[in-house]
């Protein structure tokens, strides 16, 4: 283990997604821990701009554009990092996307679309930067899966699938490849303040709703999934293989949270006052 086991100097790592959300800012915590980047996206112009901005940090950076579905694309864009930015030591594998629809009504299309770009893109970038990672003599791969892949979601039947399909490919790598020195886990996030949920996610949900349910009393940030992205590719990590990282402010640790974890629903702990109404919460 290096003096400074968070330090990524002198490795380079891919980030698929990387352009913007929680890729972008998984790139930005390698760049800022010392490693290189390379930022695969489909976002030609934010992907450019994240670049740039990996760059500011001291490090190497360059954008690659690809569609994780397509496996020529990858593969070009993965030779590309690798001879540009050096023997390839890690991926971040964050390229995802959510379309709601009730499951008894879900298009054959939105179900192409979402397992496509989640699970296949996944697999596809896993096993390509994998092929480079086994010849380099090992590195860390991290998945982002979610807390859609511990405990179900109405109205995005493939969303979940195609996440506890990140899960089981996880583990599955980590089995395959610790012989050749590759650690493979997942971080699982929670809610996370990014554009794209507030946009598709009403307000009055997220106040009322989903972060009433969570008691660390907020959404999670882009940065916190990215700090942990991080720390699995590091050799802080380095005895950390096949886990699922739940980065959800404590949203998934139980069934019956309300008030950010102030109700027990007991009956007799309201009348003792322990628990107030709704409106006492603060």
């Amino acid at each position: 283990m290096t003096e400074d086991a968070s330090n990524l100097a002198g490795r380079a790592f891919v980030v698929t997604a990387g352009a913007s959300g929680i890729g972008r800012s998984a790139a930005m915590h390698i760049a800022r821990a010392g490693g290189d980047v390379a930022i695969l996206d489909i976002d030609a112009a934010m992907g450019e701009i994240a670049a740039a901005e990996a760059r500011s940090h001291g490090v190497r950076s360059l954008f690659c554009r690809a569609d994780v579905r397509d496996r020529s694309a990858v593969t070009e864009a993965v030779e590309c990092a690798q001879h540009e930015l050096g023997p390839l030591r890690g991926l971040v594998a964050a390229a995802g996307i959510s379309i709601p629809s009730p499951a008894a009504s879900l298009p054959r299309a939105t179900w192409d679309a979402v397992l496509g770009v989640s699970l296949t893109g996944c697999f596809i970038t896993c096993q390509v930067v994998g092929r480079k990672l086994i010849s380099n003599g090992g590195g860390a791969i991290v998945t982002i899966s979610s807390i859609d892949a511990i405990g179900a979601h109405a109205g995005r039947a493939s969303y979940c699938a195609a996440k506890f399909g990140v899960i089981g490919l996880t583990r599955t790598l980590a089995i395959e490849w610790g012989v050749h020195n590759i650690r493979v886990n997942s971080v699982a996030p929670g809610i996370t303040d990014t554009p794209a949920v507030r946009r598709g996610i009403p307000m009055e949900q997220i106040e009322n709703v989903l972060i009433d349910r969570i008691p660390s009393g907020r959404m999670a940030h882009p940065d916190d999934m990215g700090a942990a992205c991080r720390f699995l590719l590091s050799d802080e990590a380095s005895y950390v293989t096949g886990m699922t990282m739940e980065v959800d402010g404590g949203l998934s640790a139980g069934f019956f949270t309300r008030w950010q974890g102030r109700d027990l629903a007991s009956r007799a702990l309201f009348e003792r006052g322990v628990y107030g109404a709704p409106s006492a919460k603060g």
